[in-house]
């Protein structure tokens, strides 16, 4: 009997131990602190992010602005709010995925807004003089290179470029990776051309500008019986970028009320 005794005590122990570590659990995730990056001290209200599971969770006007740290998953059956007026700051290359319900209360009067933590507003951002063009995605297509102010296409020849050389060229456009894609036929209207046989890139340069090409010309009966050149590359940034990834819903309900 005292040995059952004990057991049950020890039991019961262990029940209320592990309540009160989920208590202790639940109690820090909603438990926001001024933040500690000093580009947003005394700014805006921490949220760690992570996953919200069967429960609610309301971004309050009175606690705005939020500072969201990490990314933030609404599962199938939680919920979140936004009341009116409330201001979210999002680290960069972080986002919102929404599998259950996402409630905006915003109006004409108090606006949400969801910007990015960073200020984007000092960076200059240089457009490349490089594009892909008539594929799939960004990621994949046509090469052409800005030349006097206007796009032309790339040929080669017929000579594929070396790994390096593509690797350069997403590298320029700001992606990772590079890819033969294959070969597109001319372009109608006919326009002018550019050749770019071998850009001799070594696999560290920025820019195809910056790589030791050994022919790069332009004009008519350029390239006139030979393909375009189409590479394709990783959908993965070079460089970090200042902005947040946006909210993403994958079979969600989402409500957005307006006044």
């Amino acid at each position: 009997m005292c040995n059952f005794l004990r057991t049950l005590l020890a039991f019961s122990s262990f029940v209320v131990f592990f309540d009160l570590v989920l208590l202790q659990e639940t109690t820090d995730y909603y438990t926001y602190t001024k933040a500690n990056d000093p580009q947003i001290q005394n700014q805006a209200t921490e949220h760690p992010g992570g996953t919200i599971v069967n429960d609610k969770f309301v971004f309050t006007k009175s606690r705005s602005p939020y500072w969201l740290r990490n990314d933030l998953i609404v599962e199938r059956n939680a919920e979140v709010v936004i009341e009116p007026g409330v201001t979210i700051k999002v680290e960069p290359q972080v986002g919102i995925t929404v599998r259950g319900v996402l409630t905006a209360q915003g109006n004409q009067d108090e606006r949400i807004i969801l910007t990015t933590a960073e200020d984007a507003s000092a960076r200059t951002i240089d457009f490349p003089d490089i594009r892909l063009v008539d594929g799939p995605t960004i990621l994949a297509g046509r090469v052409q290179i800005r030349h006097n102010a206007q796009w032309r296409s790339v040929c080669t020849n017929s000579k594929n470029w070396t790994s390096f050389d593509m690797e350069t060229a997403c590298r320029q456009l700001g992606f990772q990776g590079g890819t033969f894609y294959g070969w597109f036929n001319r372009q109608m209207p006919l326009k002018s051309r550019l050749l770019y046989e071998q850009p001799m890139c070594s696999g560290t340069e920025s820019s195809l500008f910056d790589c030791q090409w050994s022919t790069r010309q332009l004009g008519s009966g350029v390239c006139d019986y030979h393909p375009d050149l189409a590479i394709e590359c990783l959908p993965r940034h070079d460089k970090p970028l200042p902005y947040w990834r946006g909210i993403r819903f994958e079979r969600a309900n989402h409500e957005t009320h307006r006044e």
